[in-house]
């Protein structure tokens, strides 16, 4: 049998946009070229798999995602359709964040994409620059960054983590009227909480 595998890469935050580029694509609505889908071999990264930050200066803030296609989720973020994104779903309301997150910060908030400089071993697997395309790792690279991130760069706020701010519909129909009307039910991290005199149970 094998040994585990060595490590010898690192997580590489490489810039995308600068602040200029993306105040100019929310203005125009047209994608600059290192986002649009290409069919040559061309290395725009944004036409191809990954991980993106957005850093938003002001109020030392950021965001981190994943993507099958970079070019079509950043253009959801900086040209947001509203109608699309109005049922109030978890989903919408993290893009709704994101996008009122960078309609605030525009002409200074900045775009980075992420990059694996050699090889990762994690858990008896082997991460290099080709794991953005299989949409596991991809994930996994997200989270890997995220939580990355919170450790090293603790000065910054993550919106990742944003605590919600309602509670879902489904959790109220669990509940019932009664619940509600007494207090009972009320938004915690992660969910919802009930107060089953004074024993808290997560939903």
């Amino acid at each position: 049998m094998s040994g585990p595998s060595q490590s010898n890469g690192q997580l590489v935050w490489q810039v995308l946009l600068s602040p200029k580029k993306i105040k100019k694509w929310a203005e125009s609505r047209k994608a600059p070229v290192e986002v649009r889908k290409v069919k040559s071999k061309i290395d725009y990264a944004a036409s191809m798999p990954g991980v993106y930050r957005f850093i938003f200066p002001d109020d030392h803030s950021y965001y981190i995602g994943e993507a099958q296609h970079l070019g079509t989720r950043l253009h959801c973020h900086i040209c947001p359709n509203a109608e699309r994104q109005s049922e109030d779903t978890a989903k919408n309301r993290t893009k709704r964040r994101v996008s009122d997150a960078i309609k605030n910060s525009i002409g200074k908030c900045s775009l980075e994409y992420l990059t694996i400089d050699g090889t990762l071993a994690i858990c008896g697997l082997t991460l290099d620059q080709n794991s953005f395309g299989d949409p596991f790792a991809r994930l996994l690279l997200e989270n890997l960054a995220i939580l990355q991130a919170e450790k090293t760069e603790k000065t910054w706020r993550s919106l990742n983590r944003k605590v919600p701010a309602a509670i879902p519909q489904s959790t109220k129909d669990l509940a019932g009227p009664a619940a509600l009307a007494g207090n009972l039910i009320k938004p915690g991290p992660g969910g919802a909480l009930i107060d089953r005199g004074g024993f808290k149970t997560m939903l």
